[in-house]
């Protein structure tokens, strides 16, 4: 019965591992618009499908992102 249990667990892996995280991209220093950190921050708030999620920085050693409000909080509420 306890080998029954565990291959029945182990059928469901490739299902529970097939739900991939998204990477948010930020390449503007930009405060909003298309590659800022707020848009990633907004994305990745709204995306519902995903629990685990990266946001990558690509705007080149040496920029400073210059936020002109607060940011969003990380993470869905609820």
């Amino acid at each position: 019965m306890r080998l029954r249990s565990t291959l029945a667990l182990l059928a469901l892996l490739p299902f529970t591992a097939s739900h991939a995280a998204t990477t948010y991209t930020v390449t503007s220093t930009a405060d909003s618009g298309a590659g800022s950190l707020r848009a990633a921050i907004q994305s990745l708030n709204a995306n519902t499908a995903e629990n685990n999620h990266t946001i990558a920085f690509a705007v080149g050693s040496g920029q400073t992102i210059q936020v002109l409000s607060n940011l969003p909080a990380i993470g869905r509420s609820g």
